[in-house]
């Protein structure tokens, strides 16, 4: 099983924290809280995550790398303008293995 991990958001809501920082590294308890996602995914067995990146992909690369430190692989998922919850995963998945009959065949026919 795969995990995929939305991160592809601007956070003008968090403004002025996201003025300097992309919103997904913002620190909770001295963490980032993109990581918080990260190890739970690891920690549920998943050892391969994609992660949908926007605006700030290059800033979310820097920070979790190929997610070996977490013990997981990481793959990257560029989203070129913010589409929203509902189109993300039918994004992702020309990046995974699934099955052609999946809730993204459906949807977007």
């Amino acid at each position: 099983m795969k995990g995929l991990i939305l991160s592809g958001g601007r956070g003008t809501r968090l403004r002025p924290i996201t003025f300097t920082s992309a919103k997904q590294l913002v620190p909770v308890a001295n963490k980032p809280i993109l990581f918080y996602g990260i190890e739970a995914l690891a920690a549920s067995g998943i050892r391969e995550i994609g992660i949908v990146v926007g605006d700030t992909r290059q800033e979310i690369r820097d920070a979790v790398g190929d997610g070996s430190r977490f013990g997981v692989s990481v793959t990257y998922i560029e989203q070129e303008a913010p589409l929203g919850l509902g189109p993300t995963p039918c994004s992702s998945r020309s990046r995974s293995s699934a099955p052609s009959r999946s809730a993204c065949t459906w949807a977007t026919t």
